[in-house]
């Protein structure tokens, strides 16, 4: 079985469950406990806390831990628009995660005015949409997803989070998917705010971070014990976290040499996808691209009649979180102008760790051979 679909989730690293083991059963303490217990439990979460900060290039005091990006979403759009004491306002794109529409359905419930801009036509994001919504009376908000879900596009964070701290607007960067794909220093990018998911870079499940620049921007969407400076109460889910760590320790270490080899695997993918480029329409940037992402749809041809051909290709038709809607044509697309006849019928490819480049080639033969016996 092929697995193309590393943008839904990613396999646990063998260094990431030998790390994780020992919190299961022998080292259980509650990092909140004062006994001795709890101290190493507390000390695996520094450690962990560390690894993340790292990764990043932030102090470690500035990484929150959370249940996933999801969560982490929803604590810097909600919790900033409770922390404000103007009223304030929230932009974002058209094509963003649903995590982040589902954050600004709660922001604008506690009070925030939610904006939508649209992006080129490969996804890329032009700053001059984004200035105009912008007013001295508001307090105001700018979140994007840094590389698509979907699309794969890369936006220019640096660039857009300068322009837009020199008009006094907060910035949220959904880094989920750019994260140990592309370098990311945020001692360089004055980011407010920016959220991470554990198993999108093998991890495991139900484990994100945030980092927040100024704790005293944001307000706890919930609370209770106190964890995390206050802003996430609950016990710490400690073996996730240790794990989450242990991933960013190992992408210190290969993170580089992965990023390179994934660029030359979809340099290969596109280049055998070029006998049939007038049967497909490719979308996101070609120039700023996550580098395990492939997407492209279907011209005048239903993905249901090549579904047979591939019952060994794990991959996506779009996001992983609307997997069970296939009825539904990407939001993603149809926010950049695509045909919903076309949205519908579309390859989401996902590289990753154990991509091969043998498997390229075979898919993508059977996909010129499958579309020329049409």
């Amino acid at each position: 079985m092929t697995y193309f679909d590393y943008h839904a989730t990613t396999p646990v690293l063998p260094e990431v469950e030998l790390a994780m083991q020992p919190y299961l059963q022998k080292h259980f303490g509650n990092p909140s406990s004062t006994h001795s217990f709890g101290a190493r439990a507390q000390m695996a979460v520094q450690k962990a806390r560390n690894s993340v900060a790292r990764l990043l290039k932030v102090q470690s005091e500035h990484i929150v831990f959370t249940s996933g990006a999801t969560e982490s979403i929803h604590t810097a759009l909600a919790g900033w628009t409770l922390a404000q004491k103007i009223p304030c306002h929230i932009i974002t794109t058209k094509l963003e995660h649903k995590a982040t529409y589902g954050a600004c359905r709660l922001a604008e419930k506690l009070g925030a005015r939610i904006s939508l801009v649209d992006t080129k036509a490969d996804g890329d994001l032009l700053i001059e949409s984004v200035l105009p919504l912008v007013k001295k009376t508001e307090a105001t908000l700018f979140s994007i997803i840094h590389g698509n879900n979907e699309i794969g596009t890369v936006q220019d964070i640096a660039t857009l989070t300068g322009v837009l701290k020199s008009q006094s607007v907060f910035v949220h960067i959904d880094a989920a998917q750019s994260v140990g794909k592309i370098p990311l220093d945020l001692s360089q990018i004055p980011v407010d705010f920016l959220s991470i998911s554990g198993h999108k870079i093998y991890g495991p499940k139900g484990v994100g971070a945030l980092y927040v620049r100024d704790f005293s921007n944001l307000e706890p969407i919930f609370s209770g014990g106190g964890q995390e400076q206050n802003l996430r109460a609950g016990t710490h889910n400690v073996p996730s976290i240790v794990g989450l760590g242990a991933a960013c320790d190992w992408f210190l270490k290969n993170g580089e040499t992965e990023t390179l080899r994934l660029y030359e695997l979809q340099k290969l993918f596109f280049e055998l996808l070029a006998p049939i480029k007038n049967q497909i329409q490719i979308h996101g940037s070609l120039t700023s691209r996550l580098p395990n992402n492939v997407h492209f749809s279907l011209l005048n041809r239903n993905l249901s009649d090549l579904l047979p051909k591939f019952e060994n290709v794990a991959f996506s038709s779009g996001s992983a979180c609307s997997s069970s809607k296939t009825e539904e044509a990407s939001h993603v697309l149809k926010a950049l102008g695509v045909n919903e006849s076309i949205a519908r019928n579309t390859f989401r490819i996902g590289l990753g760790l154990h991509s091969t480049e043998k498997e390229i080639r075979d898919f993508c033969a059977q996909l010129v051979l499958s579309l020329k016996s049409i």
